[in-house]
């Protein structure tokens, strides 16, 4: 058996090919060591550097083509204007109180109170299980007619209460801090022979 240590071993160096000419659009930069031209070379380079830059909310990028600078400046671009849009500050408009057509009106409030909880509860059983979705469907329909009417700058609430109808008798009260001057509140009630719900709407203002 024969060995050899490691000093015995010839030396051998990276070959390194070098190109006269300054054209080097077809030649595509790789790893130090192997076939590549001196611009091509620092391209690459380039390249690996930005394929580790990873923006925020972005996932890292692989790709080393020509693209690979322009998409994350786009992609950075994006978000300075997505951050500078959330940072935006409006001015104040020094409004105490909101326009007379922009009140908010009790019986209208009502109406669709009362309109959403007889469409919904009409031939609806109480199931204690499904109890909850039923509170959180109605309080959303409710929430979205309400802001169908378009009270601007108005604050909208809503609290929805459902419970088994067995002739048992019910009660139920709120307390409020606002201006009586402009908020306001709106309620109805709903009832069959197994289900009753109780629907309440508060509009307060705010600048």
């Amino acid at each position: 058996m024969e060995s050899r240590s490691s000093s015995d071993l010839p030396l051998r160096r990276p070959s390194v090919s070098t190109h006269s000419s300054n054209d080097t659009s077809g030649v595509i930069g790789q790893q130090d060591g192997l076939t590549t031209s001196g611009p091509a070379r620092r391209m690459s380079r380039m390249h690996r550097r930005l394929s580790s830059v990873i923006a925020p909310g972005m996932g890292p990028r692989y790709s080393l083509g020509p693209g690979a600078f322009r998409s994350h400046a786009m992609a950075l671009a994006m978000l300075r204007e997505k951050h500078a849009m959330k940072d935006m500050k409006k001015d104040n408009t020094y409004k105490m109180e909101p326009d007379q057509d922009q009140k908010f009106q009790v019986h209208k409030v009502q109406k669709v109170i009362e309109e959403v909880l007889e469409h919904h509860c009409e031939d609806e059983r109480y199931e204690s299980s499904s109890a909850g979705m039923l509170t959180r469907t109605l309080t959303d329909i409710i929430k979205a007619r309400v802001k169908d009417l378009h009270f601007e700058r108005h604050k909208i609430v809503v609290h929805v209460v459902v419970g088994a109808a067995m002739s048992q008798g019910f009660e139920m009260a709120s307390r409020s801090l606002w201006n009586p001057a402009f908020d306001n509140y709106a309620s109805a009630t709903f009832s069959n022979n197994s289900i009753f719900a109780v629907a309440t709407v508060y509009g307060i203002y705010f600048e």
